[in-house]
C-alpha cells in the first residue's frame, strides 16, 4: 500500500507542476536550458533504463514520453514508469533530436530523418551526403542538434574528410552549411554556407535564426537571408593574439530578450610543452546588430554551452569549473570545481557536459561520470550521483524530474523524494513561492501516514491559500511584464523603437512595484539601449531627407535644362 501512496504522490507532483515539454536540446528554440518546474534537491533515483550503447545525446520529453538516441536507434520511454514504449531502428547517432506535434526530427549518418513519436516509423528523410559536393561522401554524422519552429527545421552540417600528407592528418572539410527544411515533408527551403561548418546547434527567436560556426550568423528564418555576420565587425585575424580573436563554433548560443549569450574558444598548440593553449570567452551580443555588449575572458578552453536562468549565466570549462556570471555585465558571481582540469580534446567534435537550471538549482554532469546538483545562488553542492562512465550530455528538466544520460549506456531519471514533500514545501513558504508549496503539500497529504501529519499539512495549506490571491496576482503581473518585453523585442526588428521603449517602460514599472532587482536593472539597460537606437535613427533621418531634396533639385535642373534646349 505504501508504494501505491508513493506512486500517487509522485504522479500528483508530475501533473500539477506548471511545466512545459523539454522538446529539444537545451529545452526550447531559444536554447536557454532552464525551466520553471519543480526539481529535486535530494539524490532520489526514480528509475534507470539501461541500453547497449554509449549515450552522448541528451534526452528530450513531450507528452510524458522521453526520447533517447542511442547508437543507431531511438528509444521512447514512459516518463512516469521508465518502461520502454517502443524502439526505432533509425540509424541515429549523437545529435539530440527535436520534437514537434507527432514527429521527432533526428540526425542520422546520412542526414536528417523525421519519425513518428507514436510508433517510431520513418516519415521522411533528407540526405546531406553528396547534397552540396559530389567529391566526398559523408564520413561522419551530424553533431548539430536540430530545432523546430513555425513549421521549419534548422540544423547545421559538418561532414569532413581526413587525408594524409607526409604522415600528417589533414582535416579537409566540405558541405559546411546550415540548412532549413520543411517540417511536413523534409524538402529543403534554403541553405547558407558557413566558414567551419556547424558543430553547435541553431537557436531561434522572433523569426530569426542564430547559428555559430567560426562566426555567428543571424539569418531570416523564412527567406534564408543573412541579416548580419559577426565576421564583418569582429573578423578572425590570425595577426591578432588568441585572446583577441573569436571562434564561436563549439558552443550553442542562448537567447534572452534581445541578447545572445555565446561562447568563443580560440585554441593553439604549444609544441615545446606538448599541451594545448587558448582563451575562452562568454560574450553578450546584440541580437539586432551583432555588436558585443560585454565579454568574460579567461585562459583555457570552453567546454560547454551556457544556460541562462533568472539573470545569471551558467557554464562549464575544461579547468573543471562550473561558473555563474551576471547576465547584466558578465561579472563572476561564483565558481565551483566539479572535476579535475583536463587538456583540451576534440574527440569526434563532442562538447563536454552543459548545465541546465530550474527551481534555484543547476544540474550538470562531469567528465568523471558524476552528476551534480548545485545551488544556483551560491554554487554549493547539494547532491551528487556517480554513474558508470563519462557524461557528455545535457540534462532535461520536466515535471519535477531531471533526466541525464551517460556513456555507461544508462538513462537516469531523478525525482523529488516523497519523504521530503512537506519539508520542501515549508522552504517554499519561507521564500513566498506559494504555488510550488501548494503542489508539494497536496502531494505530501496523499503520502501522509497519520492523522497528525495530515493536520500539520492542512495547517500549512491554510497559510498558503490565505496568501495565494496576492501571490497569484504577482505572478500574473510578472507574466505581463515578460509579455511586454517579448512584444518589444519583436518590434525592435522593425525599428519601432519608441513603441518598444514604452513597452519596456511599462515592464519596468511592474518590476519596480514588486521590487524585482534583476527585472528593474535589466529593463533600465534595455531602455538605455533603445534610447541610443532612437538617437541613431533621428541622426540618420535628416540625411535621408537631404538626399531626397538633392534628387528633386537635380531632377528639376534636368527638366529646366531640357526645356531650355528645346
Amino acid at each position: 500500500m505504501r508504494h501505491v501512496f508513493i506512486l500517487l504522490a509522485c504522479l500528483l507532483v508530475v501533473h500539477t507542476s506548471a511545466a512545459s515539454d523539454w522538446g529539444c536540446f537545451k529545452g526550447s528554440p531559444e536554447r536557454a536550458s532552464c525551466s520553471d518546474t519543480l526539481a529535486p534537491d535530494t539524490c532520489y533515483l526514480n528509475w534507470k533504463v539501461e541500453t547497449e550503447s554509449e549515450l552522448y545525446s541528451s534526452p528530450v520529453v513531450k507528452n510524458q514520453n522521453v526520447f533517447q538516441v542511442t547508437f543507431e536507434e531511438v528509444l521512447c520511454i514512459d516518463l512516469d514508469s521508465g518502461e520502454v514504449v517502443w524502439t526505432s531502428s533509425v540509424p541515429a547517432y549523437h545529435s539530440t533530436p527535436a520534437l514537434s506535434d507527432g514527429k521527432m526530427t533526428v540526425a542520422t549518418n546520412r542526414g536528417i530523418t523525421a519519425i513518428s513519436t507514436e510508433t517510431g516509423d520513418m516519415a521522411w528523410e533528407y540526405k546531406v551526403s553528396g547534397r552540396f559536393s559530389k567529391r566526398f561522401s559523408l564520413r561522419d554524422y551530424i553533431v548539430s542538434s536540430p530545432v523546430v519552429c513555425e513549421g521549419n527545421i534548422v540544423v547545421g552540417t559538418m561532414p569532413y574528410q581526413f587525408l594524409v600528407a607526409d604522415g600528417i592528418w589533414i582535416d579537409k572539410r566540405d558541405d559546411l552549411y546550415v540548412v532549413c527544411l520543411d517540417e511536413q515533408n523534409g524538402k529543403e527551403k534554403w541553405h547558407v554556407k558557413t566558414v567551419l561548418g556547424v558543430r553547435s546547434s541553431p537557436c531561434i527567436s522572433n523569426g530569426k535564426v542564430f547559428v555559430a560556426s567560426r562566426e555567428i550568423l543571424c539569418i531570416d528564418l523564412e527567406k534564408g537571408k543573412i541579416i548580419w555576420n559577426s565576421e564583418d565587425k569582429y573578423p578572425y585575424d590570425t595577426g591578432k593574439s588568441k585572446k583577441e580573436r573569436y571562434a564561436f563554433d563549439y558552443s550553442t548560443p542562448a537567447l534572452y530578450h534581445g541578447i545572445l549569450i555565446g561562447g568563443s574558444c580560440v585554441m593553439g598548440w604549444e609544441v615545446e610543452e606538448q599541451r594545448s593553449l587558448g582563451w575562452h570567452k562568454i560574450v553578450a551580443v546584440d541580437q539586432y546588430t551583432g555588436d558585443i555588449f560585454w565579454e568574460w575572458v579567461k585562459e583555457g578552453a570552453l567546454a560547454s554551452s551556457p544556460a541562462v536562468y533568472k539573470g545569471k549565466i551558467y557554464v562549464y570549462s575544461h579547468d573543471g569549473m562550473v561558473r555563474c556570471l551576471s547576465l547584466l555585465d558578465g561579472e563572476t558571481v561564483w565558481e565551483t570545481a566539479i572535476s579535475e582540469p583536463r587538456e583540451y580534446e576534440t574527440k569526434e567534435f563532442r562538447l563536454w557536459p552543459s548545465p541546465a537550471a530550474a527551481d534555484r538549482k543547476v544540474y550538470i554532469g562531469s567528465i568523471e561520470g558524476v552528476f551534480y546538483c548545485l545551488d544556483a545562488l551560491t554554487g554549493g553542492v547539494l547532491w551528487k550521483y556517480e554513474t558508470g562512465d563519462q557524461i557528455h550530455s545535457a540534462p532535461a528538466i520536466i515535471s519535477g524530474k531531471v533526466l541525464i544520460s551517460s556513456t555507461d549506456g544508462s538513462l537516469y531519471c531523478f525525482g523529488i523524494d516523497p519523504e521530503t514533500y512537506k519539508s520542501k514545501a515549508e522552504k517554499y513558504i519561507e521564500n513566498e513561492d506559494y504555488k510550488k508549496a501548494e503542489e508539494l503539500l497536496m502531494a505530501a497529504k496523499a503520502y501522509a501516514r497519520t492523522d497528525e501529519e495530515i493536520k500539520e499539512i492542512d495547517t500549512l495549506l491554510y497559510i498558503v491559500k490565505a496568501e495565494m490571491p496576492e501571490y497569484q496576482e504577482r505572478l500574473n503581473q510578472l507574466s505581463e511584464a515578460e509579455s511586454l518585453m517579448d512584444e518589444a523585442d519583436e518590434i525592435i526588428w522593425n525599428k519601432k523603437f519608441k513603441e518598444a521603449k514604452n513597452l519596456y517602460t511599462k515592464a519596468f514599472e511592474i518590476y519596480k512595484a514588486y521590487n524585482d532587482e534583476f527585472g528593474i536593472s535589466f529593463c533600465e539597460k534595455r531602455i538605455d539601449y533603445i534610447e541610443k537606437r532612437i538617437e541613431q535613427q533621428n541622426g540618420i533621418e535628416p540625411y535621408w531627407w537631404l538626399f531626397i531634396i538633392l534628387i528633386c533639385i537635380f531632377l528639376a535642373f534636368l527638366f529646366v535644362l531640357k526645356r531650355y534646349y528645346r
